[in-house]
């Protein structure tokens, strides 16, 4: 009897929550507080999994509020945090449990929401003065930022145990978005190739020269690759304490050149390799030397 009580009760209240949660999303009654709203939202992701595609809908909506409003006091130079900040801390620590008490179903799922959600924030503030600057400052500037911090936060987390089981599909994801969003979300990729250096450098250069030679098929000239800059721009953030992961993978990429019967991507190995190195001078060191050493 006392079971089908408490389960009578929990229904109650993920019906209370629900009329909560499309009340306060719907406008249907403006004296709600949003942070009500946000814990209902909250609820429903544990109790009623029905909703989750809405549930995660709304917290999109709350993250891009908290980001907005932490640019304006940027530029007011105010320091106290706002009401969507302090919901996106406690929606990030539920997204965390989840992660962690049932990692097979929650990492995908939570991995692929957050990536779309950091290449729509940073694509759409792309124009404010918080990503005017060098990819180390943008990196600094976006993890000050609470919500997109948490993002990069649940995003890592579920990386760290899919790139174990699946790290192709895994990195393919982060270059996927990466190319929707280039370069806005480039320092999503250097951040997280800090975690994980040698599969996301090995992987950053695959897709950069798989765009190198795509390129070519439409107008010929490989000067004007815009993932280019991209590469770039990621390797020479993690050459600081990553330069031996880069060289492996640079000296793999030639090796591969060589083969008896090459690819076309394989032909193309070294003119993308010697146009990464007219790009940056520590590039420009790194293909030289190696270069020498597998000719020799």
């Amino acid at each position: 009897m006392s079971s089908v009580l408490h389960a009578a009760d929990g229904t109650h209240a993920a019906l209370s929550d629900l009329r909560l949660f499309l009340a306060g999303t719907s406008s249907y009654d403006s004296k709600i507080r949003a942070s009500d709203v946000a814990q209902a939202a909250i609820r429903l992701l544990r109790t009623l999994p029905v909703a989750r595609e809405a549930v995660l809908e709304y917290m999109h909506n709350l993250f891009d509020d908290a980001v907005g409003r932490h640019i304006v006091r940027l530029d007011s130079e105010e320091s106290v945090p706002s009401v969507e900040e302090r919901d996106v801390e406690d929606v990030q620590g539920v997204l965390s449990g989840f992660i962690e008490s049932n990692l097979s179903a929650w990492a995908p799922i939570i991995s692929g929401w957050s990536l779309e959600l950091l290449g729509h924030l940073t694509r759409k503030y792309a124009d404010r003065r918080i990503v005017h600057s060098g990819l180390a400052e943008v990196l600094q500037m976006w993890m000050a930022c609470p919500p997109t911090r948490a993002l990069i936060e649940l995003t890592t987390k579920c990386l760290s145990t899919l790139i174990d089981t699946n790290p192709d599909k895994c990195i393919d994801a982060l270059l996927e978005t990466s190319v929707q969003h280039s370069p806005h979300f480039d320092w999503v990729v250097a951040h997280i190739g800090s975690c994980f250096p040698h599969t996301v450098i090995t992987r950053v250069l695959a897709c950069g020269l798989k765009d190198f030679v795509s390129h070519e098929d439409e107008d010929g000239d490989r000067a004007r690759v815009p993932k280019l800059a991209s590469v770039v721009g990621i390797l020479g953030h993690l050459a600081g304490q990553h330069a031996a992961d880069i060289r492996a993978a640079l000296v793999s990429l030639m090796q591969q050149s060589f083969a008896a019967s090459p690819t076309r991507e394989q032909l193309a190995a070294i003119p993308f390799l010697l146009q990464l190195a007219s790009m940056s001078e520590h590039l420009l060191d790194a293909v030289v030397s190696e270069f020498t050493r597998v000719r020799e």
